[in-house]
């Protein structure tokens, strides 16, 4: 049976402002490693699906989550997809790969985040 992750990504919208934002991630998943920092090592199975969404720090600014693109690496995940729920992918496999974030913050100051994304077997 498929379980759903979500994942949040916390953006520091008071250090983007003076240049390079402090990103994390965290995620749900009591089993998961290394939340709270700028890469996250997840446990789950092929046809898991993994829910993104945004935060601010200070709660006062709006973080979008325009797009993210994989770069290199293995195909841990189907491409994802936009919906109701935010940016979802699936499960492939377990793998290592890194992606390219693109966000906006209050609908302006577009910046991009290129984390590395580990998918463990569960």
């Amino acid at each position: 049976m498929s379980k759903i992750i979500n994942v949040i990504i916390v953006v520091d919208t008071l250090s983007a402002e003076q240049g390079s934002p402090k990103v994390y991630m965290i995620s749900d998943n009591p089993k998961d490693q290394s939340e709270g920092s700028p890469d996250l090592v997840i446990e789950a199975n092929p046809g898991d699906y993994v829910h993104w969404r945004t935060q601010s720090v200070n709660m006062m600014d709006e973080v979008e989550l325009l797009n993210f693109e994989k770069q290199s690496g293995d195909t841990c995940v189907e491409n994802p997809y936009y919906s109701n729920l935010g940016w979802t992918t699936k499960v492939i496999s377990a793998g290592n790969e890194t992606y390219t974030f693109t966000f906006s913050v209050n609908g302006e100051g577009i910046f991009t985040w290129d984390p590395s994304f580990v998918v463990t077997p569960d």
